[in-house]
């Protein structure tokens, strides 16, 4: 089922943080290196996407930004 969007959309910089968590290991230290912004400012950007998409968790939040599309799985490649 698809949810509504939310009532007040992400920023641009909100959806960069909420992608750069699908592609990385959703680390806070590693979403806060890839975008060269500090730990407390990725922290800052997620309890704003959390309060907007009405998550409660970060895979809540991906599931979330998965389903209103707002951001994709990265492709992966299988190793041996």
């Amino acid at each position: 089922m698809m949810m509504p969007f939310p009532s007040f959309p992400l920023t641009d910089r909100e959806i960069e943080v909420l992608q750069a968590l699908a592609d990385t290991d959703t680390t806070t230290a590693a979403v806060a290196e890839r975008l060269y912004i500090s730990p407390a400012t990725v922290r800052n950007h997620l309890g704003a996407i959390y309060s907007k998409l009405g998550a409660a968790t970060r895979a809540h939040a991906l599931v979330l930004g998965l389903e209103q599309r707002l951001i994709h799985l990265p492709e992966r490649t299988l190793t041996s």
